[in-house]
């Protein structure tokens, strides 16, 4: 099994022997790395998100942005009704709000309430799609599909040249 351009793959517990894949994230200390040099200095970053999706994304960053000097502002949200709240929460706490690629928090009725919040604040949205960009947000860092792409397909390759695939 090869899998491509899933987001937040550990969440579906793709692992085994006979199961690899190519992912779409950028590690976290280079999506900062990007957001720092448009921002900086970027020492509270701000994210919402639901620990049932997202919470392995929030738990390895907590760690990383620390390592490199930045503070993150977390509200935790078990609905998109919840949006509203969470960004009252954050605003006058936070330098940019991130957004994660995370179905409770981002629903079209949620993105425009943190787009709007976020500009009426001045504060930047930060994102892992350029999808969001286009759609108002500040900046996103993210990978490059078409060689995600090559990536799955150089694997494939490779596995189909065993004498033994599995």
């Amino acid at each position: 099994i090869i899998f491509c351009m899933v987001i937040n793959h550990e969440r579906f517990q793709l692992t085994g022997l006979n199961i690899t894949g190519i992912t779409t994230e950028i590690a976290i200390d280079e999506q900062m790395k990007g957001f720092q040099t448009i921002l900086d200095p970027l020492k509270n970053l701000g994210v919402i998100y639901d620990p049932s999706k997202t919470g392995n994304i929030i738990e390895s960053a907590e760690t990383k942005l620390k390592d490199i000097g930045m503070n993150l502002v977390k509200h935790e949200i078990k609905s998109s009704k919840m949006v509203s709240e969470a960004m009252e929460n954050l605003i006058g706490r936070i330098d940019a709000l991130w957004l994660l690629p995370d179905s409770t928090v981002i629903t079209k009725k949620s993105f425009d309430l943190i787009k709007s919040t976020t500009i009426e604040n001045n504060i930047p949205l930060l994102c892992t799609s350029d999808v969001f960009v286009k759609a108002g947000a500040l900046a996103a860092v993210f990978s490059d599909y078409k060689s995600v792409g090559r990536q799955a397909a150089r694997l494939a390759k490779e596995i189909l040249s065993l004498s033994d695939p599995c």
